[in-house]
């Protein structure tokens, strides 16, 4: 089959890097020059594969581990990781007291009425004065 535009740099690197490569069972290597060229039928795509698309490669979602410099000493390293720990106890304790929050204004319907309500009122409070403000400069 004809190999399709837009496909070209996942063959050449799967067919470059591919065991089979080598000239062993499995894919057949193929130069990067045969690209429109036909493939032989082990390098066919096949729909459903990771590989079947126009995009490139998916990057995992989760960062990269941070490789240590090879002139970090370990004591920068320590306090490197406990200030991420610090940091990320201070975001559990603002999602907790965020949750706390949350919980006690749905905590029933009359509760989460009477909060809409005086938000509401606040709200229209801040934009009377507000318009109050800008009527008196015009």
């Amino acid at each position: 089959r004809p190999l399709k535009a837009g496909f070209g740099w996942a063959f050449r690197d799967l067919l470059v890097a591919a065991p089979g490569a080598q000239g062993g069972p499995g894919i057949h290597a193929v130069p990067p020059e045969t690209e429109s060229a036909e493939l032989p039928e082990a390098t066919s795509p096949v729909p459903g594969c990771s590989w079947w698309s126009n995009s490139p490669p998916v990057t995992s979602l989760r960062p990269r581990p941070k490789v240590a410099e090879p002139g970090c000493s370990v004591e920068e390293r320590v306090t490197r990781l406990q200030s991420e720990l610090r940091l990320l106890r201070a975001r559990r304790t603002n999602l907790t007291q965020m949750r706390r929050v949350i919980r006690k204004r749905w905590r029933n319907e009359d509760t989460f009425v009477k909060v809409k309500l005086q938000r509401l009122n606040k709200r229209r409070k801040a934009k009377n004065a507000s318009s109050k403000r800008h009527a008196d400069r015009i």
